[in-house]
């Protein structure tokens, strides 16, 4: 038996963290990002690993060496390969690193213990607290 809730989850975060918000359609180009949609997507953290990824670390800068090299890392390898800038790329790694982080917990503990117990495992993760920062600009997906 397989409970469908963990993938719908996810395929909701996956498109609410990289989808568009713009405003009336209009013939003069692409969707872009509006305003409070940047906003929220650049709070905290995900502000500090965009100007990281954009400009490297600032020489004397208070509190960047506890930003890990590696989320500002991979913003900046597909930051080229995507459309929509940095922000884009910083939440299309999240997504990528989550569904792949739920994948490793769900085939390790179907092997530790049982299909169902691996399915609830997966659930419980995306569900708690803790699943909305893995599909946000953040690296805690990486981990």
């Amino acid at each position: 038996r397989c409970s469908w809730a963990p993938c719908n989850y996810c395929a909701w975060a996956c498109s609410a963290s990289t989808s568009h918000e713009s405003s009336p359609p209009s013939r003069a180009g692409p969707r872009t990002w509006s305003p409070s949609t940047r906003k929220r997507r650049s709070q905290w953290d995900a502000l500090h690993y965009v100007r990281i990824a954009e400009a490297g670390y600032p020489v004397g800068g208070p509190g960047y060496p506890a930003f890990f090299p590696l989320y500002p890392l991979l913003i900046r390898l597909t930051d080229p390969i995507l459309p929509g800038g940095t922000l884009t790329s910083a939440s299309v790694v999240a997504n990528v690193a989550a569904i792949g982080a739920l994948a490793l917990l769900h085939r390790l503990t179907a092997h530790e213990t049982d299909p169902e117990t691996a399915h609830r495992a997966v659930w419980y993760l995306t569900a708690s607290p803790m699943g909305f920062f893995l599909f946000i600009g953040y690296n805690e997906s990486l981990f």
